[in-house]
């Protein structure tokens, strides 16, 4: 059946298709489209109609793309600017790097923009889940003002570790678990058709390293790496050793609005809030649409109830009735979240968070943040042993905090004291950006869920190269778990620990359990036990916190079969009741979900609660438990005093929360670095927690005998011997001895490693001509001028240079010399003589022009000139050419011009000033 479709403008009425190019129209059919381009009208209008006045059309135009009618998101927000240069840049790339400041928007309208324009499937990761979250939810919202409701559901997916809310088939998918996504995404498979956006960048912890190292091997998607504060070079120059041209940087420019820095070095966070209230109460009191929000950054939960407490006390009753003040941190619920980010009208919000509020949150209300300058995270020492930190945050994240506001109106970011005690770090003396997390955290459950992809962490490139030893340590664990084997790749256990949502050593206490021997109800009990300790434990420590949970157990060998007790005793109390007892209702919520998954994997979930186990059973799980703590053993030193096996300097002693008391001769339990600080003043204690008494005999079922076990390796004049120790199931006795270096892949790694350490003379001959034929090729006019030599090609010649029984690194030297004598390795193989001359004729440092100097850079064959009176160039009647007839192009701010394109700006600019 025919129909008739018209232009709704009458100005379009009539005139030629060829004359409305990039017009946007409107237009009828039986249904009412919203905007579309014409360039979608002339696909869809038959031959012979060459006017848009009317047509007739047999069908419903088949469209590629199922929102090709539509332009999707806020088309206000500064990002939006740049849309067609992303599409374009996505288009042809297969990496785009985005910096654009927060409140520019990329989080919520770079995933619109790439359906828009017809992908299928858009994976977005964001590193916290308050943020993935959010950005969801504003996703789903701005689409379903275009699209409806009902749609708009459909189309996105938020999910987490713990969380999933939205089809499995969303269009967009934002996501906080990287690794899985990893997992998921892991073939040879090409997807032109599907997206990764790997958000917030700059924060660089372990998903994020991860995903960008994948993404670098693997290069089957797109790919779109985003931050607001990300070294933007560092990860392009990573990129580009994948790719044939260095990945396209788009730079958004601007926020909303204007955030006014202030830095108070004499204050602290609570005098400066307090200040704050009188005049945002005036002017929510005039305007109840007004700004209303003061957003306070703090290291952890201990200063959140110290602040709130603080300023609770220090406000008049009258004056108390009139804030809203809430905490905002990870342990909360999604609906205490929620509650936290509401807009109170009519009163002063005060939101106490900690870094969970960093990035990518937006709380349109807040005009003002106040940030301590610290925040807590965890470190490792060089023994690999954790301790939740105190540490000042570096400046990208003063500025992604300073982001927080600025959405909707101006505001302000005051830079403050966190107490009087605590010492403050300006701004320009802080570091640039933060240490990477997988620099500082323990990598082993990384290692292993790579490896159940066949990743090998070893040769994995990542961004930021992790220290041998944390490799070496991750693995030896994850050996002496039996979750891989020697040539360190994944056993049958390990295969099957990786299918627990859990960490390694919880993981192998769950494949322990799966024994024939063991029933399904002692499955159950040990998912309880490992979704209890891996959530953090259930009892409530806290500022004035009891400890009235010791009420509800009797255990005293494990702190482990304790937290089954807390389990079992919470599993019907009310959130009343949990307080009454001392237990964390939070961690309780967490762990029965986690439960709930881990006993799911093991067909061990039941509707019926679990009861206290008997004597028999608790035996039983003490082993599974022990089983999974074998990395760490403890010996008695008296005094309540304990040493590693591995180490007897490192002196320990049991924390005070375990239920476990100093009686026993040998321990299992994590090893943790306590950090106490009182009125400025910091003590560290070197503590043993989640502990499980054990004996030797236990010790020598998991253990069935002595072996000498490679540790290292060590120079001995000129020649790398092995250092073997003797230990128990991967533990260490204390005994070493050398023994000759037997050839081996990682003999040959060590000799490697060694040699890219301390390179001889050949190697930084190679390493030479490379820098140079990188400088040449940014002076040269056109890429054909100069060959390169990499990274790539001169580890290729170092690994030809290093045989398979290598064992001595100035052997390696001494093949490279043969290598680069025989092929003739020089720079004039890569570029001549007479060619560089030429290259550096044509491309002055600076040049002359009438008495004024210009100073010339060069990137990437293009001549730039930075500094420049743009009156000068604007009275030039000619065109500034190089020699080799470049023209030259200026930086005017960030945005390159052509010599033409300043004279018309300025020239325009005097003349409206003129007029």
């Amino acid at each position: 059946m025919s129909r008739i479709a018209w232009v709704a403008d009458s100005q379009f009425e009539g005139l030629p298709i060829s004359s409305l190019k990039n017009q946007r129209i409107e237009f009828f059919t039986e249904t009412l489209f919203p905007e579309d381009d014409v360039q979608i009208l002339e696909k869809t209008i038959p031959e012979g109609i060459d006017n848009v006045e009317h047509y007739t059309t047999q069908s419903e135009p088949k469209l590629e793309n199922e929102f090709e009618y539509y332009l999707l998101g806020n088309q206000e927000l500064p990002v939006s600017e740049h849309r067609q240069e992303i599409l374009d840049s996505v288009k042809n790339n297969i990496f785009t790097i985005i910096t654009a400041p927060t409140g520019s928007g990329k989080s919520t309208q770079v995933p619109q923009m790439l359906i828009n324009e017809g992908y299928k499937k858009v994976y977005v990761t964001q590193p916290r889940i308050v943020a993935a979250r959010d950005i969801a939810g504003r996703i789903t919202y701005e689409l379903s003002e275009v699209l409806g409701e009902d749609k708009a559901d459909r189309m996105v997916r938020f999910r987490s570790a713990n969380e999933s809310k939205g089809p499995s088939d969303a269009v967009i998918d934002v996501v906080t678990d990287g690794l899985q996504l990893v997992m998921e995404l892991n073939t040879d498979t090409d997807n032109p058709e599907e997206v990764l956006i790997i958000d917030e960048a700059h924060e660089w912890n372990s998903q994020i390293e991860i995903l960008i190292a994948w993404a670098k091997k693997s290069r089957n998607r797109r790919v779109v790496v985003m931050s607001a504060t990300m070294d933007t070079s560092v990860i392009a120059d990573y990129f580009a050793d994948a790719v044939d041209t260095y990945p396209p940087v788009i730079e958004v420019e601007g926020r909303m609005h204007a955030v006014e820095f202030i830095e108070k070095p004499n204050s602290n966070i609570v005098e400066e809030t307090l200040k704050l209230i009188p005049a945002l109460l005036a002017e929510v009191e005039s305007d109840e649409d007004a700004q209303n929000g003061i957003l306070v950054f703090l290291p952890g939960l201990k200063e959140i109830d110290e602040f709130m407490e603080e300023i609770k006390n220090r406000l008049t009753p009258g004056l108390a009735e009139k804030i809203a003040m809430n905490p905002l941190y990870s342990k909360l619920t999604s609906d205490e979240q929620k509650k936290a980010l509401k807009k109170y009208s009519g009163k002063v919000n005060i939101i106490a968070a900690t870094n969970v509020a960093q990035t990518s949150l937006t709380i349109a209300h807040v005009k003002h943040v106040v940030d301590s300058g610290y925040e807590k995270r965890v470190e490792l020492n060089e023994e690999g042993v954790e301790c939740l930190k105190l540490n000042p945050i570096s400046q990208a994240d003063c500025i992604q905090r300073q982001g927080r506001t600025g959405r909707v109106a101006p505001g302000t970011y005051i830079l403050t004291k966190l107490n009087d005690f605590e010492p403050h770090l300006k701004f320009h003396q802080r570091e640039l950006y933060p240490i990477p997390e997988i620099l500082r955290s323990d990598i082993m459950r990384i290692t292993l869920r790579m490896a159940a992809i066949d990743l090998d962490i070893t040769e994995f490139d990542l961004p930021h190269k992790l220290k041998l030893q944390d490799i070496l340590r991750s693995q030896m664990h994850l050996r002496t778990l039996g979750l891989l084997n020697e040539a360190n790749k994944i056993t049958k256990f390990g295969k099957r620990a990786n299918d627990f949502p859990l960490s390694p050593s919880s993981a192998r206490m769950m494949v322990e359990a799966e024994n024939k021997r063991y029933s399904n109800k002692l499955r159950a009990y040990l998912s309880a036990i490992t979704a209890s300790v891996d959530i953090g434990g259930l009892q409530l420590f806290g500022h004035n916190v009891g400890r009235r949970w010791n009420e509800l157990t009797e255990e005293t060998t494990s702190d482990l079969l304790g937290q089954l007790d807390f389990f079992i005793a919470a599993q019907n109390m009310t959130e009343a009741e949990m307080k009454t007892y001392d237990l964390d209702s939070k961690n309780i919520s967490k762990a029965k979900d986690l439960y709930r998954k881990v006993a799911k994997i093991t067909n061990s979930l039941t509707d019926n609660d679990l009861v206290i186990p008997n004597s028999e059973e608790r035996e039983a799980l003490r082993f599974c438990i022990q089983a999974g703590m074998v990395n760490h053993i403890y010996r008695s030193i008296g005094g309540g005093n304990y040493i590693p096996l591995n180490d007897p300097s490192a002196i320990k002693e049991i924390s005070n929360r375990s239920l476990v008391k100093s009686n026993y001769q040998i321990l299992l339990g994590k090893p943790y670095r306590l950090e106490i600080r009182r009125n400025g003043e910091i003590e560290e204690k070197h503590i043993i927690q989640e502990v499980t008494a054990a004996t030797i005999a236990e010790l020598g079922r998991h253990a069935l005998n002595f072996i000498w076990e490679p540790k290292d390796y060590a120079m001995r004049n000129g020649m790398f011997v092995q250092i073997v120790r003797k230990v128990l199931h991967g533990f260490d006795l204390g005994i070493e001895k050398e023994v000759e270096a037997e050839p081996s892949l990682k003999l040959r790694e060590a000799v490697i490693a060694h040699v890219l350490g301390n390179p001889g003379k050949h190697q930084k001959y190679l390493r030479s001509i490379k820098k140079e034929t990188i400088h040449l090729n940014h002076l040269a006019k056109d890429k054909a001028s100069v060959l390169k030599l990499t990274d790539e090609q001169i580890m290729s010649l170092i690994f030809e240079a290093a045989p398979d029984d290598i064992s001595s690194p100035t052997l390696v030297d001494d093949n490279l010399r043969l290598i680069i004598y025989e092929r003739g390795i020089s720079l004039d193989s890569y570029v001549s003589e007479s060619k560089r001359l030429e290259i550096i004729a044509n491309a002055p440092e600076f040049i002359i022009i009438e008495d004024t100097m210009l100073k010339i850079t060069y990137k990437e064959h293009i001549p730039y000139v930075k500094s420049f009176d743009p009156n000068f160039i604007t009275s030039l009647e000619y065109k500034l050419k190089l020699q080799d007839d470049r023209e030259l192009i200026f930086l005017d701010g960030k945005r390159p011009s052509t010599q033409q394109e300043i004279k018309d700006k300025y020239s325009s600019s005097t003349k409206s000033l003129l007029d």
